[in-house]
Order: structure tokens, then C-alpha cells, then sequence
């Protein structure tokens, strides 16, 4: 093939795989996104008596300061 040929090829190689790399590189970071925001919603829980989320191994609560019960959630 010659030079010009390669570039060409090149060049089409490249303006078809970047929106693909670019799309997939969306797809991907969102999922990582949602693992993370689940694993972070599966360690808290709601203080009931203010309703903020503590962690789910908390024995006060942060924002109102109410002693929580174990294991209850």
C-alpha cells in the first residue's frame, strides 16, 4: 500500500474507533459510578429520629446526636 493509502486508513481507523473509545469510556464510569453509590447506600442507613444516613455500624448519631439501637436500620 502506499504512504497515502496508509494515511488514509489511518486516518479513517481513527476517526471511527475515538467516538467508539468515547462512548464506551462513558458507559464504563457510569457503571463504576452506580458499584460505588451502591456499596456506599448498602453501609448506611437512616437515623430514625432525624432521618439523616449514618453509617450502618453506628452507635450515635452524627447530626442529632440520638444513641441508635444495633443491628436496626
Amino acid at each position: 500500500m502506499s504512504p497515502m493509502g496508509w494515511f488514509v486508513s489511518c486516518l479513517l481507523l481513527w476517526l471511527i474507533a475515538f467516538p467508539v473509545y468515547l462512548s464506551k469510556r462513558g458507559e464504563l464510569r457510569q457503571a463504576r459510578e452506580d458499584e460505588h453509590a451502591r456499596q456506599a447506600s448498602a453501609a448506611m442507613r437512616k437515623c430514625p429520629f432525624c432521618a439523616e444516613p449514618v453509617r450502618a455500624e453506628a452507635i450515635k448519631c452524627r447530626h442529632c446526636g440520638s444513641a441508635l439501637a444495633a443491628g436496626r436500620g
